[in-house]
């Protein structure tokens, strides 16, 4: 397998695929966009079974929270508990 092989997931976030989430409050009938899920998270799986990078928007999203944490406290933030966090809320721990 070649060693610059990675699997990128976009756009999989709760705006989206929320039945509650923004899309949903639009309007739109999410259900159509959930579909794919199940297929997303096997593919996922798969990949890191197989030992393939995975890049999702868990690192932007702690990255952002630390930062606005820090920003508001003075203090250092937790990335790992907060990395921890978001994999446990998606259900991915």
């Amino acid at each position: 397998m070649s060693n610059k092989m990675a699997l990128l997931i976009i756009d999989m976030q709760r705006d989206f695929l929320d039945p509650e989430g923004y899309v949903a409050r639009a309007g739109v009938d999410v259900s159509v966009l959930r579909a794919v899920i199940p297929q997303v998270r096997r593919l996922l799986l798969a990949a890191r079974a197989a030992g393939i990078p995975t890049v999702d928007g868990l690192e932007l999203l702690v990255g952002q929270g630390a930062l606005s944490f820090e920003s508001f406290t003075g203090r250092p933030a937790s990335r790992e508990a907060m990395r921890a966090a978001g994999r446990s809320a998606a259900g991915d721990s």
